[in-house]
C-alpha cells in the first residue's frame, strides 16, 4: 500500500513539473514580446509531432516507478484555434528486477487548443486526451498484460523555427490510469508524464 509519505512527493514532483512549465511558458512570452517586429507564427492545417518522455508514476498498490520512452502525434486543426489529436505512447519501466521487463504503451485521442493570440514564434498549448492504457509484463518464459482506461490533461509549449519545422520545448501531462496486480487488487496510478521534441508542420495557415 502507498504511504502517505510517498504520495506526499509525488504530488510534489506534480508541482514542480507544472512550475516549471509555467516558467518556460514565461521566459518564451518575454523573449516573443522582445522579438515584436518578427511576423506572427503561423497555425498549421496538420502537425506530426515526435517526443522523448520521461515519466514518474505512483500507484496505491505497488509504490513508485520510473520509466523512459517516447511519444508520436498527430493534430488536424479544423479552425486555426482547435486541433483533435491522436497521440500513441511507448515506455518502460526502469529500476525493476533483473529478468523482469514491463512496458506501458497508450493510445489516446481528443481536443489541442493552441493559446496564440498576439503571440509570435511561440504557441503554448493545452489538450485533454481519452483513450487505452495496455500494461504487458515478462519474466522468463511468463508473459502477462492488462487494460486501463488512461487520461492526459496537460500541455506545453512550442517554438517555431519555420512554417514547417517547431521545437516542443517542453510538454508536462497528469496521466491516470487503474491497473490492477496479480492478486486482482485494483490501484489508481497518478502520474506526470514530461516530454520534449519535434514538430513537424503542413499546411500552415496564418492567424
Amino acid at each position: 500500500m502507498l504511504t502517505a509519505s510517498r504520495g506526499t512527493r509525488a504530488w510534489v514532483t506534480v508541482l514542480r513539473g507544472t512550475i516549471w512549465l509555467l516558467l518556460l511558458c514565461a521566459t518564451a512570452l518575454v523573449c516573443d514580446v522582445a522579438q515584436a517586429q518578427s511576423p506572427p507564427a503561423d497555425i498549421p492545417g496538420f502537425e506530426a509531432a515526435g517526443s522523448f518522455a520521461y515519466t514518474h508514476s505512483v500507484s496505491t498498490n505497488a509504490g513508485a516507478f520510473n520509466l523512459i520512452g517516447g511519444t508520436a502525434e498527430g493534430t488536424y486543426y479544423l479552425p486555426h484555434w482547435f486541433g483533435l489529436t491522436a497521440d500513441v505512447g511507448l515506455e518502460r519501466f526502469r529500476d525493476l528486477p533483473t529478468g523482469l521487463n514491463s512496458t506501458v504503451y497508450t493510445f489516446t485521442s481528443g481536443p489541442k487548443i493552441p493559446l496564440t493570440h498576439h503571440w509570435r514564434r511561440v504557441t503554448p498549448f493545452a489538450q485533454a486526451l481519452v483513450g487505452l492504457a495496455r500494461l504487458n509484463a515478462n519474466a522468463s518464459s511468463v508473459s502477462a498484460g492488462e487494460n486501463s482506461v488512461v487520461v492526459f490533461v496537460g500541455g506545453g509549449v512550442d517554438l517555431q523555427l519555420s512554417p514547417e519545422l517547431a521545437i516542443r520545448a517542453a510538454q508536462v501531462d497528469y496521466m491516470y490510469t487503474r491497473f490492477a496486480l496479480n492478486s486482482g487488487v485494483i490501484g489508481t496510478q497518478n502520474t506526470l508524464r514530461m516530454s520534449a521534441g519535434v514538430v513537424f508542420r503542413f499546411g500552415a495557415r496564418n492567424r
